[in-house]
């Protein structure tokens, strides 16, 4: 069992760990922020917003984009710590910001699907190899059976050997 079959998409698991992505993207950006103001606000919920999808699936990477948009609008656009109204490369950058996200989750939503394809067919494949085998050793088995059924009863057989 792989780290993200651990987490089921959807559940309450995984909301939490969407919702604990974006606060610890959200302490890198404050983090970033004390070193330089001019960091954008919202680059640091990317990665959150990737996690999320990959673990939780659609929804769950479709809510991190918007928890981690809100968080930083209110607390990284000037005024900060606060909604006020957007200016126009404010807007654009959280368009910007939704789009890209969009893409982030609708490709990890991709992988996800591709990914259990690849491990059903694999299952699938290893369930074929051993029913193969198994016919196998019961084809040589009879083989073995009727082989010895005849050395026993045919002393021509027996003698020419």
């Amino acid at each position: 069992m792989n780290w993200q079959s651990r987490v089921r998409p959807g559940s309450a698991e995984a909301y939490a760990f969407a919702t604990m992505c974006v606060v610890i993207a959200s302490l890198a950006r404050w983090g970033l922020g004390l070193l330089s103001e001019e960091i954008l606000p919202l680059p640091t919920y990317y990665p959150a917003v990737l996690f999320s999808a990959l673990i939780g699936g659609v929804w769950v990477g479709t809510f991190a984009a918007i928890l981690g948009g809100i968080i930083g609008w209110w607390a990284f656009m000037p005024p900060h710590v606060g909604f006020s109204p957007l200016t126009l490369g404010q807007q654009i950058s959280l368009l910007t910001y939704f789009f890209a996200s969009l893409l982030i989750v609708w490709g990890a939503d991709h992988y996800r699907r591709l990914r259990q394809r690849l491990e059903d067919e694999e299952k699938f494949r290893k369930l074929t190899v051993d029913e193969l085998a198994h016919r196998l050793k019961n084809k040589l088995a009879t083989i073995q059976s009727i082989i010895s059924f005849q050395l026993r009863d045919d002393p021509q057989i027996r003698d020419a050997i």
